[in-house]
Order: C-alpha cells, then structure tokens, then sequence
C-alpha cells in the first residue's frame, strides 16, 4: 500500500469512528453490521471520485524553477520557444553536437523539468548527437497545464520545430523517451517517420500501472488516461530500441520490461538492451537517470545510431 492509499484510508476510517459509536449504541449488531457494510460502500465510491477528480496530480509531478541550464556543464546551447497547435509556448533547448548527422528529440519523465536531465544531455553530446529536449505545457517555463492530449501536442510541436526550422529531415530524428516521456515519445513516432525511436524505463499503459497500484478498483472504468505504449510502439513504423533497470522503483518489472514493448515493434529488428548491457541493469533507475552533482554520467557500450 502507498503512503497516499494509506493516509485516504486512515482518514476516511477515522471520520467514520464517531458515527459508528453513536450507531452501536442504539442498534443491534445486525443494524451495525449493516451499516459498517454501507459505510464501506459509501468510503469506496468516495475513493474512487477521489481518485477521479484528482488523477492528474497522482499523474504530472511539474516543477516551475529551472535550477540549471546546459552552459553549467560547459555545453552551448540555443533557447527556443515552440508554439504548439493550440498556441501553448513551451521552453526548450537545442544543444548541437559537432558534425552531427542524428538528432534526439528527448521526451522526460513526469516530474521536474528539463533542468533536471543535465547529465543525459551531456551523454548525448558525448555520442556526437544534437539534442532538443522541451519542456511540457506546465513545467519548467512553459505555459498552460498538462494534460495527455496536451503532452501529444507538446511533442509535436518540438518535431515540427526540428523539420521546419533545423531543417532536420525525418530520417534523422531520433525521438527519445523516458518514463512517461516513453509514452509521449511512442505516440509522436507512430505520426512520423523518424530514424528511430528509443524508450528507457517505459510502461505499457497507464492503465496497467493503476491496476497494479489500485487493484481492489475499477480502474479501466475511471481512468482519465491512457498513455499507452503499446498500442502507440505498434502503430509506429521506426524501428523501436527499449531498456530499463531491473531494479526499477516506480514500475513493477511485469510493466516496465523491456520485451513486454519490445515485442510489440513492427520492425523488431533490434534487441532489448535490458538483455545484453550489464552495467546497466545493475544500476537503480533513480540513481544512474536524474542529474545530481558529482554523478558520472553513464556512457553504453553501443552508440544510439548503432541501431539505426
């Protein structure tokens, strides 16, 4: 149980205690019996609209500062803003590599902002890979809330952005996908024809993970979410490269294997590299992803554009 399954729980039981005395008292036990059954009931619907109302908080975890930028860890870089079709301007850089030919188009994960993945984009830089990396409509600098049509668009937009003004053709995209950045990542290239697309530590569907969270719930019914990789990776034509750490924290390994995606690519050419890189997968997701002083970046053995 989460810390947050538990503090609802223990609130709605502890609101029930007063009217559950009073009933005791001028009932029999199968009038309390009956009403501890309506009680549950009743606590049960109320979790659900709880639930209902509040998903996206359980889902977007933005943060608004901006603490660091790609000039602290000596990389030039230009600022851009993109314009998405429904008029949100999004804060992203684009980072150039020296005489590179593969552009990666980074989608992040749920929390923070594009401040936070310093370390990746300086891993980028060293395979020799321009980098656009853009912040959702909610994070960082960029206007408006997020959303999952909203994350689409946003994605979008940093695509267009590449083609249209980097004149970067298709079949030098890279689109790059991170947790639920994964997601967005995989819709995006089921749109296109980009070189490749790459997801790290991706899920198979928002769903999959709330039953996994909330399995006493009705979850399919209520979700306001979807992100589904799966039905995303198989509507792409780009040939898919999926990983993760087996000690992943935030996604049960039953979700977060590599294969479980990977099996799901048109073109499935390419293996999972959960499969074949050691130094990879004995590392905790959370430490080796997340920029933090001091931490050496993690460099594979085989460059992105080896699988393209």
């Amino acid at each position: 149980m989460t810390a947050m399954q538990y503090l609802v729980l223990t609130a709605g039981a502890a609101l029930c205690v007063p009217w559950l005395i009073k009933r005791w008292k001028k009932g029999t036990f199968k009038t309390m019996l009956g009403s501890v059954l309506w009680l549950l009931a009743l606590s049960f619907a109320g979790l659900i609209v709880l639930l209902y109302l509040f998903q996206a908080r359980f889902v977007y975890f933005p943060q608004k500062n901006v603490l660091g930028k790609p000039s602290d860890i000596g990389l030039g870089y230009e600022q851009v803003e993109l314009t998405t079709s429904d008029n949100i301007k999004l804060d992203a850089w684009y980072i150039p590599a020296a005489q590179a030919k593969f552009t990666v188009l980074f989608c992040h994960g749920n929390a923070g902002n594009i401040g936070h993945r310093l370390d990746s984009l300086a891993i980028f830089h060293s395979l020799g890979l321009n980098c656009l990396i853009f912040d959702y409509r909610g994070y960082g600098n960029s206007g408006g809330r997020p959303s999952e049509t909203g994350t689409y668009l946003d994605a979008r937009a940093a695509w267009d952005w590449l083609v249209e003004n980097k004149k970067n053709p298709a079949e030098n995209i890279i689109i790059f996908g991170r947790s639920l950045g994964g997601a967005v990542a995989a819709n995006l290239a089921g749109q296109s024809r980009p070189a490749g697309l790459v997801l790290e530590s991706c899920f198979t569907s928002f769903v999959d993970i709330a039953k996994h969270y909330y399995p006493f719930l009705p979850v399919r019914i209520f979700a306001r979410f979807d992100y589904n990789t799966i039905e995303s990776v198989k509507k792409s034509p780009a040939r898919c490269l999926s990983f993760t750490a087996r000690t992943t924290k935030l996604f049960p390994s039953k979700w977060a294997k590599s294969f479980t995606i990977s099996q799901a690519c048109r073109n499935n050419s390419l293996q999972s590299a959960a499969a074949t890189t050691k130094d990879l997968l004995n590392q905790d997701r959370n430490t080796f992803i997340y920029g933090r002083p001091g931490l050496t970046p993690y460099r594979p053995a085989r460059k992105i554009t080896d699988y393209t």
